[in-house]
């Protein structure tokens, strides 16, 4: 018997289903490369994860060495443009680095994306 025919068993109002992804192809892929997390909750409690998923593009400088960093050392701040905000539990958040973690060992360990 798995554990989850145990739990099964223990609890009779359980049951497992197959998760599956439907119309996945059809949504756009985003590059992001900005992130902020906030924590949330009712009356101060920590309840949930909040991240912010965004994307900065550095401004195109076309100028002479010397004239980019006249223009760059003008620039007080680099727009985020936000793409997504979700909302996690913290069981979700440990979900999601694992799976994230095991995407990023894999890349490492095929020898791909070498760059920070």
């Amino acid at each position: 018997m798995t554990e989850a025919e145990g739990s099964q068993s223990q609890r009779p109002d359980l049951f497992q289903v197959s998760v599956v992804w439907t119309g996945l192809e059809d949504v756009a892929v985003l590059a992001a490369n900005q992130f902020a997390v906030q924590i949330d909750g009712p009356d101060g409690v920590p309840e949930n994860i909040i991240l912010a998923v965004g994307h900065a593009t550095p401004p195109l400088l076309l100028g002479t060495p010397e004239e980019n960093r006249a223009v760059a050392g003008e620039i007080k701040s680099l727009p985020v443009k936000p793409l997504a905000r979700l909302s996690l539990s913290p069981a979700r958040a440990k979900a999601l680095i694992h799976v994230l973690s095991e995407m990023v060992a894999r890349i490492d360990n095929e020898g791909g994306a070498q760059q920070p």
